[in-house]
């Protein structure tokens, strides 16, 4: 993780991101929150228990994303017959 940004009381924001990918596919989880500078350790790690405002992004791309997704005469038919 980095740090983002210092507030005013001291408190660090700090932002993990992590890609993986495996053949046509792209998974990106992005990490943020807020945590006081005592937590971080000597080797400049914090636990995620030690994190306020802990907030997990999902971003996923490739094939099956695209695959998963409605076509515009499914959209179109869903939008007729919500019933």
């Amino acid at each position: 993780a980095r740090v983002i940004d210092v507030k005013p009381n001291g408190l660090l924001v700090l932002e993990a991101r992590k890609h993986m990918r495996t053949d046509k596919e792209t998974l990106s989880l992005v990490i943020t929150g807020t945590c006081r500078s005592l937590y971080v350790a000597g080797d400049n790690s914090v636990l995620s228990t030690n994190l306020a405002g802990l907030h997990v992004a999902k971003e996923h791309e490739g094939e099956v994303k695209r695959a998963t997704k409605k076509g515009i005469l499914t959209q179109i038919f869903e939008g007729i017959f919500a019933f």
